[in-house]
């Protein structure tokens, strides 16, 4: 299984869960659409994470500056799109930072 492949599986085992609770307590929303908008947002930011701003970012910028920042870009991403789906920026601030947050530190002790 390529590094590509295994990160997105551990992103999204980690980060859908959580914007299932937190979207269907924060924002009152039913859990499949929960699940669906947490699967729809790691679909678009975790290419253009890894596959796009980490490449180009990487060597320029240093590895620890390059992960901060474009973790900090994804969880604002996410909390964009998911504010726009759900219609709750509460919900949508504290669920994206909460999984963004939890698959970063799950993904950082697994390396």
């Amino acid at each position: 299984m390529t590094a590509y492949a295994t990160a997105l599986i551990l992103t999204v085992a980690v980060e859908v869960p959580l914007y299932v609770v937190g979207l269907s307590r924060l924002a009152t929303l039913a859990r499949w659409r929960a699940a669906r908008i947490g699967l729809a947002v790691n679909a678009v930011s975790h290419p253009l994470a890894f596959l796009v701003a980490w490449p180009l970012l990487r060597a320029p910028l240093g590895r620890a500056a390059a992960l901060v920042l474009i973790e900090v870009a994804v969880m604002v991403g996410e909390a964009w799109a998911v504010r726009r789906l759900a219609g709750d920026t509460a919900a949508a601030l504290i669920t994206a930072a909460v999984a963004n947050s939890a698959s970063l530190t799950i993904g950082l002790a697994l390396l």
